[in-house]
C-alpha cells in the first residue's frame, strides 16, 4: 500500500491509497474529459502504481455495476482507491447530459461511498469534477458514517476544458510529489482565498462543522421542548398518566436531549467507524472544545447556523 503524507500545513494527517479510480459518467456524445486526465496526467505520471483505471460510463446502470466492482476489489484486493468522477452536476446530483439525461442523486452514491470507505480503511479521496460537485455536502450528517476522508469539488459552474487542466494540474503534482498543498494551489491556479472555485474539505471539518450546526439547530430550548414531547407521545400509555408524571418525563428527556456533549461522542463515534477502527480516535483531531469554538466564531461573526455554513476547509 503506497503511504501519501499530505503536507503537515494543510491537515496534518496522513491517507493511504494505492490506485486510482476516473469514471467519465457522460453520455456517447459528451467528450471523454476523464479519459483526457487519465491518458494526459494520471497514467504518465503515477508510473509506479498498477492499479489506475479508467472507465467511460454511458448509463446509470454502468456506472453502479463500475462502483459495485470496486466496492469487491476493496474487499478482495485491499484497494485503497482515489475516485475521481466526471459527469454534469447540480445541487441534486449528477447526470450523463447537460439537461435532463439519467439523474444520479447524491442519496443514491453515499451508500457506495460509505461502504469503500469503511473497507478501505477510512482513506477514500472522492473528486467531484462537475459543476456543483461540493452539493454532495449536503447527504451529510453527524450520525452517519462518513462517505469519505476527503473531498475535493467546484463549488459553481465549470468548463470541461478548465475541468481538465486544472485537475491534470492537480494530479501531476499530487502524483508525483505527493504534496497536497502544491497540487491543491495548482487546482486552483494559485488561488487559495475563500472564492477559488475548487473546494477542499477532510471528514475530520466536516463533522466540527455539522455538529456545530447541530447543536443551535436541535439542541435549542424550543427545539428540546418539541422533540421532547414528540418523544414522550410516542411512548405506549404515555397520555394515561397525569399531568404530573408527564412533567417529569419530560423534564428528564429533556436534560437527556440537552446533553450535547454525550451525543457528540456518540456520533462521533459512528461518523468516524470507530466500532471497526478505534484508531481513528486518535487519527482525527476532533473535540467537542472545537465544536464551542465554532459556534462561537458564527456568533462573533453574526452569521446564523444554517445548512450551506458546511463549505470547505479553510487553510
Amino acid at each position: 500500500m503506497r503511504r501519501c503524507q499530505l503536507s503537515a500545513d494543510l491537515t496534518g494527517y496522513s491517507i493511504h491509497t494505492n490506485g486510482i479510480v476516473i469514471i467519465d459518467y457522460l453520455a456517447p456524445e459528451e467528450y471523454a474529459s476523464g479519459q483526457s486526465i487519465f491518458e494526459s496526467y494520471v497514467n504518465p505520471t503515477w508510473t509506479e502504481c498498477k492499479n489506475k483505471f479508467y472507465y467511460r460510463t454511458k448509463t446509470k446502470n454502468e456506472f453502479f455495476n463500475h462502483l459495485k466492482g470496486i466496492c469487491e476489489a476493496v474487499i478482495d484486493q485491499q484497494f485503497c482507491p482515489i475516485i475521481h468522477i466526471e459527469a454534469h452536476g447540480n445541487q441534486d446530483g449528477f447526470s450523463n447530459t447537460p439537461t435532463g439525461g439519467e439523474v444520479i442523486r447524491w442519496s443514491e452514491l453515499k451508500p457506495y461511498l460509505q461502504y469503500i470507505n469503511r473497507h478501505s480503511g477510512f482513506n477514500l479521496l472522492l473528486v467531484m469534477s462537475c459543476c456543483e460537485g461540493a452539493y454532495i455536502l449536503k447527504e451529510l450528517t453527524p450520525y452517519d458514517p462518513a462517505p469519505f476522508w476527503g473531498l475535493i469539488g467546484p463549488k459553481d459552474v465549470a468548463q470541461f476544458h478548465d475541468l481538465i487542466q486544472d485537475f491534470g494540474s492537480f494530479y501531476s503534482i499530487f502524483l508525483k510529489e505527493f504534496s497536497f498543498t502544491k497540487a491543491y494551489s495548482a487546482l486552483n491556479r494559485g488561488n487559495i482565498s475563500k472564492d477559488r472555485n475548487y473546494q477542499f474539505g477532510s471528514a475530520e471539518y466536516f463533522f466540527i462543522a455539522l455538529f456545530a450546526l447541530y447543536i443551535p439547530t436541535h439542541g435549542s430550548k424550543e427545539a428540546i421542548k418539541r422533540r421532547a414531547d414528540r418523544m414522550i407521545n410516542q411512548l405506549p400509555g404515555a397520555t394515561r398518566v397525569g399531568r404530573r408524571r408527564q412533567g417529569m418525563m419530560r423534564q428528564k428527556m429533556s436534560a437527556f436531549l440537552a446533553d450535547h456533549h454525550s451525543f457528540f461522542e456518540k456520533f462521533k463515534h459512528t461518523y468516524f467507524m470507530e466500532d471497526q477502527y478505534p484508531e481513528m480516535s486518535k487519527r482525527f483531531n476532533v473535540s467537542y472544545e472545537k465544536v464551542l469554538e465554532s459556534i462561537a466564531k458564527q456568533r462573533q461573526s453574526g452569521k446564523s447556523a444554517k445548512a450551506e455554513d458546511v463549505g470547505s476547509e479553510e487553510k
